[in-house]
């Protein structure tokens, strides 16, 4: 990692704990390395070489990542250098499990301040809310800062015998069909800070139809390029029906593929 003066406050802790959780937590994905390098530039380096270029390679990826989603800017902490050695991870294997790393290490970290910025953010919406009641027309405004995500809605009774019940209404279930529901599961697994965020504030739903929506036309837009790439015609289905089904599942599996990767199973 490049040396660079100034790292005091919120950069030098995060890039401490990028340092230390993927000296932590690096060795299984090393161990996976270790024994797909052959055929690899790697292939040439002995394992203390492989370990020092993979590690260094892990730590400044995880680092790069926190700074960013912290709102520091990380060139001002990284230089082309630290990245160099990615261009030896130069096979699929290698690449999946160098990306894999650091997706699942740069995970633990960021989940932590999601669920920080999220606790702050509810006390600060806390502090900042006021009730106000009305005895008379039996309504009760909850209203914080006109901002997104803060809470502001009004709650009217109805009196039904010795009671005073509260007009509410369900919210209306989302339109979302097979991708909006695996994106709901992601957030809901892989990032419960932000699901809970989105879904307090009111925006879930939005969030999962488009989703829905995008992933859904970039599976339609990819299977119909990659057939007409691949020359499966309507000529072929009517000569050759079974082959067609075959070759447009394959097509299709690796659209829905594509999809999942770019917009389901992503970062926010």
């Amino acid at each position: 990692m490049a040396s660079f003066p100034d790292r005091s406050g919120l950069a030098a802790c995060l890039l401490e704990t990028a340092k230390v959780i993927v000296e932590d937590n690096f060795g299984d994905y090393f161990t996976e390395l270790r024994g797909v390098k052959e055929g690899s530039l790697l292939e040439e380096l002995d394992d203390l070489s492989t370990e020092t270029w993979f590690r260094g390679l892990v730590e400044s990826s995880v680092a790069f990542i926190m700074l960013t989603r912290c709102g520091i800017d990380p060139m001002d902490y990284f230089s082309g250098e630290d990245f160099a050695h990615v261009y030896d991870f130069d096979t699929p294997e290698t690449l999946s499990i160098l990306g894999g790393a650091v997706s699942d290490i740069a995970e633990m970290p960021l989940r932590e301040i999601a669920s920080t910025v999220l606790s702050l953010y509810r006390a600060e919406q806390r502090e900042k809310s006021h009730i106000c009641a009305n005895s008379k027309t039996g309504r009760i405004m909850i209203a914080g800062q006109n901002r997104k995500g803060a809470l502001n809605m009004e709650l009217t009774y109805r009196t039904e015998g010795d009671y005073r019940l509260p007009n509410l209404e369900a919210p209306e279930a989302p339109k979302v069909g097979k991708y909006g529901m695996l994106r709901r599961s992601y957030l809901q697994t892989h990032r419960n800070a932000y699901y809970t965020g989105m879904l307090l504030s009111g925006r879930l739903n939005a969030h999962l139809e488009k989703i829905d929506r995008q992933a859904t036309e970039m599976v339609e837009q990819l299977t119909a390029r990659m057939a007409r790439e691949q020359g499966v015609t309507e000529e072929l289905k009517a000569s050759n029906q079974m082959k067609w089904v075959g070759l447009m599942n394959n097509i299709r599996a690796a659209a829905e593929e594509v999809a999942l990767t770019e917009l389901v199973y992503t970062d926010v």
